[in-house]
């Protein structure tokens, strides 16, 4: 919610410089729009800013970042998808205004049915225009999120408590968003199983997902070192001060600042999701079993976390290019009729 606002608050500022009504709003002054966000880029004065060691791949992680003041050509479609729909909304409330003056790549009108809305399960899904176009360019794909094992075992030897130990191997374990890692209460964790239950987000569904001994056993050790004992009514992470307070997801990230200040990286919370569904798939776990637990309703999705790393890349064609080349084949004739038709030779 807070970047859908931030793209409307763009959107609307822009349309104040120019005196424009956003109702009144057409087609051109969306180019106009979008021109000014690729040549112009961020305000200086963000509340945080990535610096200037961003503007490049970071070795050790390989994610690719735009530079500090530019806008990415992913952040340029998700604001054009939120304003179409913003507009969209707005009409369907209260019938204003008439036109959509931001297109679609759907090209969708009032009325239709969007893309595979009563889709047979029992199908393979049809191919449709891709929507990740941006001023007639298609947006790269990203680089894989998950870590390899040995970047995180770098990652696990730089953190400070067992706390942070504790959240990072649950997250890794079962591969939640980290907004329903930090919604769950101590009722929610059966030791005996042992297995939690996870508040899905959207749906609000409640499923039970498996939990390894290892990660029940850093739980122990986190509640033992902050004397923490927790109603099951009570929240399950909260902050090593006092007074306690319910672990807020800012102060999760702070955990991966300090890490990546240490180690000199870019990791997020979110790249815990991907190294986990990612450690599911190579150890060959049926896609189905994958799909359930990442809580994805395409099964499509699971493509992202199959991505290979550079340095697996590298390693593999390492290996192709050093395996010797196979021997020739067997000749399929008798020597002594080679000898007799060829005299010999």
């Amino acid at each position: 919610m807070r970047s859908y606002a931030y793209d409307v608050q763009r959107w609307l500022r822009f349309l104040r410089s120019i005196n424009v009504e956003f109702d009144e709003a057409s087609q051109f002054d969306y180019y106009d729009f979008r021109t000014f966000l690729r040549h112009h880029g961020k305000d200086h004065g963000a509340r945080r800013s990535r610096g200037p060691q961003f503007a490049q791949r970071n070795l050790t992680t390989g994610k690719v970042h735009a530079h500090a003041s530019e806008f990415g050509l992913a952040t340029l479609q998700h604001s054009r998808t939120v304003l179409h729909e913003w507009y969209e909304f707005l009409h369907d409330v209260t019938g204003a205004p008439l036109t959509n003056p931001i297109p679609h790549s759907y090209r969708r009108e009032r009325g239709h049915q969007r893309i595979h809305e009563h889709h047979n399960p029992m199908q393979d899904f049809t191919a449709h225009r891709p929507r990740l176009r941006e001023g007639g360019r298609r947006v790269p794909t990203t680089q894989p999120r998950s870590m390899t094992n040995d970047t995180f075992d770098d990652f696990w030897k730089a953190l400070t408590c067992h706390r942070d130990r504790a959240l990072v191997k649950v997250h890794v374990d079962t591969a939640i968003r980290p907004s329903e890692l930090l919604a769950l209460t101590a009722g929610d964790v059966d030791w005996g199983r042992p297995t939690i239950i996870v508040t899905r987000k959207g749906t609000r569904a409640r499923q039970v997902l498996p939990l390894s001994p290892e990660a029940l056993e850093w739980l122990g050790r986190y509640l033992i070192e902050a004397d923490y004992a927790p109603t099951p009514e009570q929240p399950l992470w909260v902050t090593r001060r006092k007074p306690r307070r319910p672990l807020a997801y800012d102060a999760y990230r702070l955990v991966f600042h300090r890490v990546n200040a240490v180690l000199q990286t870019d990791w997020t919370p979110h790249d815990l999701r991907h190294t986990g569904l990612s450690r599911m798939l190579a150890a060959g776990m049926p896609a189905r079993y994958v799909q359930e637990i990442a809580g994805h309703a395409n099964p499509h999705t699971l493509t992202r976390y199959t991505r290979p790393h550079l340095e697996e890349i590298i390693a593999a064609q390492a290996a192709a290019r050093s395996r010797p080349e196979p021997p020739p084949p067997p000749s399929a004739y008798d020597p002594q009729d080679l000898q007799t038709l060829f005299g010999g030779r």
